[in-house]
Order: C-alpha cells, then sequence, then structure tokens
C-alpha cells in the first residue's frame, strides 16, 4: 500500500491549522499593541518574526536531510 496520498493529506491538514492558528492569534497582537507603546509592539512582533522564521528554516532542513 503507498502511504504517499494519505501522508499528503495529513501535511495539507497540519498547514491548515497552522493558519487558523496564526490567525486566532492576530487578534491578541493587535491588544497587546494598543495597551502598550507601538515602536515597542513593533520591535517585539519583528523579533519574533525573525524567530519564527529561524526556526521553520530549520525544521525546514531538517525534514529535508531526514528524507533523504
Amino acid at each position: 500500500m503507498d502511504e504517499s496520498p494519505r501522508q499528503t493529506q495529513l501535511d495539507r491538514i497540519e498547514r491548515r491549522q497552522k493558519y487558523i492558528l496564526a490567525l486566532l492569534i492576530v487578534p491578541y497582537l493587535v491588544w497587546f499593541a494598543t495597551i502598550t507603546d507601538v515602536v515597542i509592539a513593533a520591535f517585539l512582533y519583528f523579533v519574533l518574526g525573525v524567530i519564527a522564521f529561524v526556526l521553520i528554516t530549520i525544521r525546514r532542513r531538517n525534514r529535508d536531510t531526514a528524507a533523504q
């Protein structure tokens, strides 16, 4: 039996879950920006974005090397 179609479907479900979580986080980020200074919030969001980018890049590289 080929598990490839099932794995593809599971990957799509996981990606959708991440999109939904990202959409749920946005109102909290806006709320945080309203109670703090916008410049401070923007700096913190920038730092969080860089950290998220680095973590995603590392995860993809590890997944690519594990597949080989």
